[in-house]
């Protein structure tokens, strides 16, 4: 592989020196593989390699030009870590025809093989030389069973039928177009399905099903794996696959959290000028990293990353702040925003810790401004409340309805109202209200699934405009049934896309998400292909094997802890 990269090299650049040349392939091959700490150690090695000879710098000006727009018409931030990790991805392809971005989620995997699509596309129709249109195709490979991916026979007509890759693969190579055509594998890698594909990714470029068909795989067709993590991956596999590491520490939340206020600046610029912009981001500095690292030493049941942390508290400020009417406060709008933004925050990177480390959070945060939240309770038992006039903290115990009525309710159904439904129903619901995915994760018997089938009451009230699914998972719940009963509660709209009657919405309660038996590698088919979902808004038709896109559907989640 080197020497092929050297080769080409060469011939696009026949006055280097070879020792440079030679360099540059060895980094090209390598560099994007290596975490952050190991870096330093690899430019030693290398210097000592090439004692003498600095490595020398490619001229990716007009790419890297376009890259730079491409993520700002992405409303993502052209930080030289995205760049990089974009041209990191562009050189590996040219090395190899099979690809595995590797990293963390969040760390920038999608973003970087869908800009680098993107940006090929542009310089092609600029007439840019060495640069094709990109056509992509997108599969969970864990979400569909074995003879759903590769092909099997029916055994009682001996009929053959083709699996969703095996037609995904004849598509692509039967294409004649010279327009790079990339199928994207967004998956865990398992010995159980990669090692069908060890022909494709060694030199033979042949996919060979059990039928007999072999597919060859022309130039402009190459695969891409985007996986989470290597750690049942066969070293025959890796080793026939290029490698990009994305660590989701390289990146950071900051240029989330840059995007999300330029947007929020774009889509509110009455009330979110540039001076309250720059106040927020005051607020993100003040808090942000204070708060994330009092969390590191606290227990979570699910733990979630530092940028998945910052995305909770921009969703709940979009439910909770972004439509209050700041200039009405007059000299308390820094106040109010500050307030709100706090109160999110303590449910966002504060929701997911434990009853045991809420102490140590309640501490935490007022040990950074201890005038935001009233004394005398945890800042967990305070609501802000009265928004739109006075936004006050309150007790959430204040506003338990006293006396209690049950109405007409029969015995059986009757909820009595207590702080925890209280305060988790008002989150849920008003996360639900805007459109957002919500996952509950406690114990066993803490109203998990009371506290969403009263999110899913409120939503039926309005039958114009939603509707619900509950979908109980078990151990011997698979993927095709998850699929079937989505797929029987949506309507046909237009061409390939799916959505709920008569326009409306649909929340789908999806209760004991942990209970799915897990395969030999860890895998959990349902959850996958809600994955899939989730990412792409789509599955595979599994008699077809075409594009369903499923819309207007969102997911309240409850589980316990994983394991």
């Amino acid at each position: 592989s080197v020497l092929n990269c050297a080769g080409s090299l060469k011939r696009s650049e026949p006055d280097m020196d070879e020792a440079a040349i030679l360099m540059r392939a060895i980094n090209d091959m390598n560099a994007p593989k290596w975490v952050s700490q190991d870096k330093p150690l690899y430019a030693a090695l290398l210097g000592d390699l090439f004692p003498g000879l600095e490595l020398p710098d490619p001229d990716y000006g007009v790419l890297e030009k376009c890259i730079k727009e491409v993520l700002l018409d992405f409303k993502l931030q052209p930080t030289d870590h995205a760049v990089h990790k974009v041209i990191h991805t562009y050189e590996t392809k040219i090395t190899r025809h099979g690809n595995m971005l590797v990293g963390a989620s969040l760390g920038g995997k999608s973003t970087a093989w869908k800009v680098l699509a993107e940006t090929k596309t542009r310089l092609c129709k600029r007439s840019v030389a060495g640069y094709d249109k990109v056509m992509y195709y997108i599969l969970n490979p864990k979400s569909i069973t074995m003879d759903e991916l590769y092909g099997a026979y029916d055994l009682t007509t001996m009929e053959w039928t083709d699996g969703v890759f095996s037609t995904l693969m004849r598509q692509a190579c039967q294409d004649e177009k010279p327009d790079e055509k990339w199928i994207v594998l967004d998956g865990p890698v398992d010995t159980l399905w990669i090692e069908s594909m060890n022909t494709v990714l060694d030199d033979n470029k042949v996919l060979t099903l059990i039928n007999g068909d072999r597919i060859s795989m022309p130039p402009q067709v190459s695969l891409l794996f985007e996986v989470e993590d290597l750690s049942v991956a066969s070293p025959a596999t890796v080793s026939r696959a290029g490698m990009v590491y994305f660590d989701v520490h390289d990146l950071g939340w900051m240029p989330y959290s840059t995007s999300w206020l330029e947007n929020l600046g774009a889509a509110r610029p009455t009330e979110f000028t540039a001076e309250r912009l720059a106040e927020m981001a005051d607020l993100f500095q003040k808090w942000v990293p204070k708060v994330l690292k009092a969390k590191k030493g606290l227990s979570e049941l699910v733990p979630i990353s530092e940028i998945n942390g910052v995305m909770s508290l921009c969703r709940l400020f979009e439910c909770f702040g972004m439509d209050l009417k700041y200039d009405s406060f007059g000299d308390k709008a820094s106040d109010i925003l500050e307030k709100v933004f706090v109160f999110c925050l303590v449910w966002s990177l504060g929701g997911s810790v434990t009853e045991a480390g809420r102490g140590d959070m309640d501490a935490s945060i007022r040990h950074v401004d201890s005038s935001v939240f009233p004394h005398g309770q945890s800042v967990y038992d305070y609501a802000l409340w009265n928004l739109e006039k006075t936004a006050e903290f309150c007790l959430w115990e204040d506003r338990l309805p006293n006396p209690f009525k049950p109405g007409d309710l029969p015995f059986h159904k009757i909820i009595v109202p207590t702080v925890d439904t209280l305060r988790h129903g008002n989150i849920i619901s008003t996360l639900v209200a805007q459109h957002h995915h919500v996952l509950l994760v406690g114990h066993t018997g803490t109203g998990k699934t009371v506290a969403a089938q009263q999110v899913l009451y409120g939503c039926n009230e309005d039958k114009s405009k939603w509707c619900s699914l509950v979908i109980n998972l078990s151990a011997q719940t698979s993927s095709a049934m998850v699929q079937d009963i989505i797929e029987g509660r949506v309507e046909k709209r237009i061409k390939n896309k799916f959505g709920p009657p008569m326009n409306r919405r649909m929340v789908i309660l999806v209760d004991d998400l942990n209970m799915p038996r897990k395969d030999l590698f860890g895998s959990q088919p349902p959850l996958e292909l809600l994955r899939q979902w989730m990412d792409y808004e789509c599955w595979y038709d599994r008699k077809k094997q075409t594009l369903r896109y499923i819309q207007d559907i969102q997911l309240l989640g409850a589980m316990g802890p994983p394991g």
